[in-house]
């Protein structure tokens, strides 16, 4: 966007140099010649450009709401990624901390009740 707003104001370009010529086309180029300056400036304007560059500059600006709505919606996803992840991970160690309850339960040997062992005791033993 930057671009677009700086091509709405004028370009300016300066320059400068030092040139040598020689004396004349025989003398030897070891000689010492004559030394001159340059020095120039050049400034650019467009004066007609029918709203290109107001055009260009609100293309500038839509394409930076888009690139920030864009980065907006990718990090929202990345965050609900992320939410849904630790979602399913507590939701795995609820299912296995229930697993490892039944398991626990199946290897413990059957403990007769109360209510069993006192029926069997008051039982009368039959004679043979």
């Amino acid at each position: 966007m930057g671009v677009a707003i700086a091509n709405q104001f004028p370009q300016i370009t300066l320059s400068a140099g030092i040139r040598t010529y020689a004396r004349s086309p025989s003398a030897s180029s070891f000689l010492p010649g004559l030394a001159g300056s340059v020095v120039g400036a050049s400034i650019l304007q467009t004066v007609l450009d029918g709203g290109a560059l107001a055009a260009k500059k609100k293309a500038a600006q839509a394409a930076l709401e888009q690139a920030d709505a864009q980065y907006r919606s990718t990090v929202l996803t990345a965050f609900r990624n992320v939410a849904d992840t630790l979602r399913a991970l507590e939701y795995d160690a609820i299912a296995l901390q229930a697993d490892r309850r039944r398991r626990a339960r199946r290897r413990r040997p059957a403990s007769p009740s109360p209510a069993a062992a006192s029926s069997s005791a008051t039982r009368p033993m039959s004679s043979c």
